[in-house]
């Protein structure tokens, strides 16, 4: 024989887990606050990262070029 379970306990375990869920306890749980912490933390880094070596990237041919022109421009005196 199948035991009935009554409607209303099913609707306060469901109302229960709604609450948990959207309500109060799952704006203020912070189990996984510091992993968040860290994602956010890492991804600024990263982005930092990638920054630097986009300036670094595009001024590089600038300075080799300078430093050509002006080696190319040295003169060098006799060697005894």
């Amino acid at each position: 024989m199948t035991a009935i379970v009554p409607y209303s306990c099913c609707m306060v375990t469901v109302m229960k887990l709604y609450k948990h869920i959207c309500g109060v306890k799952f704006v203020r749980d912070e189990s996984g606050a510091v992993t968040v912490d860290w994602v956010v933390l890492t991804a600024t880094i990263v982005l930092f990262g990638a920054a630097a070596a986009f300036v670094v990237r595009s001024e590089v041919p600038v300075v080799a070029e300078a430093i050509f022109s002006y080696l190319a421009n040295m003169d060098v005196g006799p060697q005894d």
